[in-house]
């Protein structure tokens, strides 16, 4: 079974960006995605 907590990215007045992480992983799957894909000229 899997754990997923919530993890806050960036909050403002105005918003705020959640992002899941799964098991008890410090990285969530918005900073995973961002690390997989920022250098891929491909997908950039």
């Amino acid at each position: 079974m899997k754990t997923i907590n919530l993890k806050t990215i960036e909050q403002n007045d105005n918003v705020s960006l959640y992002s899941i992480c799964f098991n008890g992983n410090d990285v969530s799957e918005y900073e995973d995605f961002l690390m997989k894909f920022k250098d891929n000229s491909t997908l950039n």
